[in-house]
């Protein structure tokens, strides 16, 4: 059986540095889960290949119908790194189910059993009937177990612009099926399960009409940011005001940051003055949509020739959110990952399909105005500091995200 001790690659500073599960907790926890399968063989997937998690591939056999011969069976277990509490395994399951009921034919993994903290599981029923809990510890946090889709994630040096217009197209098409089918909501935020200081309130989602583990659904905080709150976010301006808050709350009080604190007053004047007059955030739409928020090759699989999509990966920080977010997102925190011009048979694709995008049904003015504002928020604190940056390095980025809000500050409150 292949080895899983975690490779000593994996930078101190990553999510998943010194994460793992002994081969006996692995055995264990499949054996709980599938009973009726063999585990055969465990891959770890190499540490600069997955930033957040731990990844281990599950190759499994089991008896066909007829007990004549053996089938074989792949399954994925993905482990929260460091940092990281049972929200993210809620977020993530309850993405992936609620795809999986209202939008069958997008493929993505199907759950198989999870731990939110690593102690009890929640295990899928043989018989489809939904989810029960058992005991389990394995010496981690939580955890997901899932099948395996098939296919490797886009390479964009194997393919023609030809090939990869044509898979821009089809995951476009993916996007309108979620687009289109699942209801959008007056909440925005990320998935929770209705338990602990949510069990007294109304659910925002119902997935089954049980008391099973994750039936039902709360959209609060927003996960990506590592924001927590009771009450629901309502409002698009609400939305960027809490993401403001925390933002300057890391600012204040995480010594990383500390040169970067005259940024304070003039960024707390621009949210209570400038802030709740910004046009693009009043717009009388306030409706939040299903959004995977980090549509990059990596996480999109492919198989087959001509090629065709047959995964859709990693929506552990999807939720409810703006319906320009995931556009923005893809504007800045993944601006290179696509090719323009494929990019553009994306947008083009959406647009045919009736989903409005920066391309061509959003106005120009709104599109910049939370172009801007989104820069805004992300470079108050940036998420990657220090990371890997220290001495002079970490004080160049500091002082270059320092200038960009400084100008951001300006040209918002000439566009207000």
């Amino acid at each position: 059986m292949s080895s899983i001790d975690p490779r000593p690659s994996t930078p101190p500073h990553h999510p998943n540095y010194g994460i793992q599960m002994s081969t006996d907790n692995i055995r264990k926890l499949v054996h709980m889960a599938l009973p009726e399968v063999k585990l055969a063989d465990i891959e770890s997937l190499p540490s600069f290949k997955s930033y957040n998690n731990r990844i281990y591939f599950l190759k499994c056999s089991r008896h066909t119908a007829d007990a004549s011969d053996l089938e074989s069976q792949e399954f994925v277990l993905k482990i929260n790194g460091r940092d990281f509490k049972g929200d993210k395994i809620e977020n993530e399951v309850s993405c992936l189910r609620l795809l999986e009921k209202i939008c069958p034919g997008i493929p993505v993994p199907r759950m198989i059993a999870w731990s939110q903290d690593g102690s009890k599981m929640a295990v899928a029923r043989s018989d489809g009937s939904g989810m029960e809990e058992q005991h389990f510890e394995g010496n981690t946090g939580g955890w997901i177990l899932m099948t395996r889709v098939p296919g490797e994630p886009i390479d964009l040096t194997e393919h023609k612009k030809e090939r990869l217009a044509d898979l821009a197209v089809q995951l476009a098409d993916h996007v309108t099926d979620w687009r289109n089918n699942i209801p959008r909501h007056m909440n925005g935020g990320s998935l929770r399960f209705q338990e602990d200081e949510y069990k007294n309130s109304r659910p925002d989602i119902t997935l089954t009409d049980s008391r099973e583990p994750g039936a039902n659904l709360m959209i609060r905080g927003i996960l990506g940011e590592g924001i927590c709150c009771l009450d629901p976010i309502a409002t698009v301006g609400d939305y960027y005001k809490v993401l403001m808050e925390h933002k300057l709350r890391t600012l204040e009080t995480n010594e990383t940051f500390e040169p970067n604190r005259g940024l304070v007053a003039p960024v707390r004047r621009f949210m209570h003055e400038i802030l709740p007059a910004m046009s693009s955030l009043n717009t009388g739409a306030d409706t939040f949509v299903f959004t995977h928020y980090d549509l990059s090759p990596r996480n999109v699989l492919i198989s087959g020739s001509p090629p065709q999509i047959t995964g859709i990966l990693d929506f552990e920080f999807a939720g409810f959110f703006p319906a320009l977010d995931e556009f923005l997102n893809d504007y800045i925190e993944n601006s290179n990952d696509w090719p323009k011009d494929v990019y553009e048979v994306y947008l083009k694709r959406l647009e045919e399909n009736g989903v409005p995008t920066p391309m061509q049904s959003v106005e120009k003015d709104h599109w910049k105005q939370v172009y801007l504002l989104q820069q805004l928020v992300q470079n108050i604190a940036p998420w990657y500091l220090p990371g890997k940056y220290q001495g002079e390095g970490l004080e160049q980025e500091l002082n270059k995200s320092k200038m960009l809000v400084e100008e951001l500050l300006e040209r918002l409150n000439r566009r207000r």
